[in-house]
């Protein structure tokens, strides 16, 4: 996906922050072609340093195609960054596709990558997406929000084990 959106964007610079068993193919294949010197990868950081990274940003790729209600995407909303996600497991209850960021299907690097080019071609598009991702976070994802879910399903719980 990074390789085609550099067509159309060939100032753009990837930065992956965080580990896991494909960095050693990804750095292979950073080191080739078009993308030598475009890809930075950061590793795992502290967390503390993790909003440096997000604010340095202009928008937040979350390409998983197999994840639960991921933390990472959650804070990037947070921190106001457009973000661009695949539509898998629990992504689709924090973003509202067009509205407070925008999903592609899962496993479409070319999806990605023009959903990508969207929100860096139109600044009026990322703005939009940032505050309306604030907001979300803010309303439904906060610590508040979360006790309330928490005492409802405990209510509701209680009231099915009564009758």
């Amino acid at each position: 996906a990074f390789r085609w959106l550099r067509r159309d964007h060939p100032k753009v610079h990837l930065v992956l922050v965080g580990d896991g068993e494909s960095r050693p193919r990804l750095e292979e294949i950073a080191q080739v072609g078009s993308l030598a010197g475009f890809v930075t990868f950061a590793g795992v950081v502290p967390h503390e340093r993790v909003p440096a990274y997000m604010q340095a940003s202009d928008v937040f790729a979350f390409p998983s195609h197999s994840e639960g209600m991921p933390n990472a995407l959650l804070e990037a909303m947070a921190v106001g960054l457009p973000s661009v996600a695949a539509a898998s497991g629990g992504i689709p209850e924090a973003i509202t596709d067009g509205e407070s960021g925008l999903l592609v299907p899962p496993r479409s690097p070319a999806a990605l990558a023009d959903a990508l080019a969207r929100v860096l071609a139109d600044t009026s598009l990322a703005a939009r997406l940032a505050g309306q991702a604030a907001r979300v976070i803010a309303r439904q994802f906060s610590w508040h929000a979360n006790a309330q879910a928490q005492v409802a399903l405990y209510r509701h719980a209680l009231a099915s084990a009564s009758t």
